[in-house]
């Protein structure tokens, strides 16, 4: 589930990709999550583990609701490395960075994710600042791009030059969010309808020159996931 897709080269397979440097701090040996059917909250938790088998860990995160009620997560979402499935990205969203950091520290979700049989310590990316655009129910293929920029306002001009690029890969739904320890490292989150379309994507030269142009400043790590 570690596979990393740099957004400057061709996808090869398709998985869960750790965070970058920019994102460093945040693998934690603590988190399990459930699929709320809602999709809010300014902000984002991208948690990356493999387990033991799916159809076992799949009941004991159903069961931890009460868990993530209690951190006050908004929603939830579980995603699959599309070549194995018990390789696992899961998205839950809160209304603040706190209540993400609660969740993650939770003495309980450590006790879930051991019942649950979570085979090595997670990776997670916090974000925040949702910059709204579309994402419900729009593609059933994730992927989630995390690099970091020179600077924040000029990166978002040339991401909205962008859009001809996304609509030529099929994209269904975008959000950008920032760490919130540092507003130039951004994570993006956009939607496919197929992983060939999310891999032709991140392969794009075109996404590459943009990507050059708007002042990344160091490779991207990507995450694709399909969603279970």
């Amino acid at each position: 589930m570690t596979v990393n897709e740099s957004a400057r080269t061709t996808a090869a397979a398709g998985a869960v990709a750790a965070p970058s440097a920019a994102f460093a701090g945040r693998p934690l040996a603590q988190s399990v999550p459930k699929a709320h059917s809602a999709m809010t909250g300014p902000v984002l938790a991208v948690v990356s583990h493999p387990v033991s088998d799916y159809a076992a860990w799949r009941p004991v995160y159903d069961s931890a609701e009460p868990i993530r009620q209690k951190a006050g997560v908004t929603g939830a979402e579980v995603f699959h490395d599309p070549n194995d499935p018990n390789r696992l990205v899961i998205i839950h969203r809160f209304e603040t960075v706190e209540a993400a950091q609660g969740l993650l520290s939770d003495p309980d979700l450590k006790t879930a994710m051991t019942k649950g049989g979570v085979t090595a310590p997670p990776t997670v990316i916090i974000a925040t600042g949702h910059s709204g655009g579309n994402r419900a129910g729009l593609g059933p293929v994730l992927a989630v791009i995390s690099h970091p920029v020179k600077d924040l306002a000029s990166w978002r001009v040339a991401y909205a030059a962008a859009e001809p690029i996304r609509k030529k890969a099929g994209i269904t739904g975008a959000e950008v969010f920032q760490d919130p320890q540092n507003a130039n490292n951004v994570v993006i989150i956009h939607r496919f309808k197929s992983v060939s379309d999310a891999r032709e994507f991140i392969a794009d030269p075109d996404l590459k020159a943009a990507m050059a142009k708007g002042g990344v400043s160091a490779l991207p790590t990507s995450v694709i996931a399909v969603k279970n």
